[in-house]
Formats: C-alpha cells, sequence, structure tokens
C-alpha cells in the first residue's frame, strides 16, 4: 500500500502544481550524494492555492522512504482532516 501511497501523492502533486513530481529514484541518489532534495515541496510550489493540510499530507505521501510516509488511504486521510 505505500507505494500505492507514493504513486497517490504523485498524481495529487501534478494535480496541485501542474509538474510531475521528481521520482523517488532521483531523490533517494540525490540523498546518497549528500545534494539536496530535488522536489520542491507542494506546500511551497502551491502555497495559498490549496489547504495547507492537503499539501502536507500530499508531501508526507511522497517521502522518499516508505517508512516515512503515510501507510494507507486511511492515515493520509487522517493527515487531511
Amino acid at each position: 500500500p505505500w507505494t500505492d501511497i507514493y504513486a497517490l501523492g504523485g498524481l495529487l502533486y501534478r494535480c496541485v502544481t501542474g509538474e510531475r513530481p521528481a521520482t523517488g529514484l532521483r531523490r533517494i541518489e540525490a540523498k546518497v550524494k549528500g545534494k539536496g532534495d530535488p522536489l520542491v515541496p507542494a506546500s511551497e510550489r502551491a502555497r495559498g492555492r490549496y489547504p495547507p493540510k492537503l499539501l502536507a499530507a500530499i508531501d508526507a505521501a511522497l517521502a522518499p522512504l516508505e517508512a516515512d510516509r503515510p501507510q494507507d488511504v486511511a492515515a493520509l486521510r487522517a493527515l487531511i482532516g
């Protein structure tokens, strides 16, 4: 389910920003190489256009490490409120 959560986060990111998010692999590679995350969070890119809780939930769904993201839709929905 957590991979589906990442995919849902990517879809929502595209909906609120108009752009595809950086892939998880690209983001993890950047972290391993000591570089910054190439993904600008939805909470920054779409600030003021959507509710902050929704944007924070999208960012949580796009956490590169699966243990850091919501583990199912119920957990994601709880973040939205």
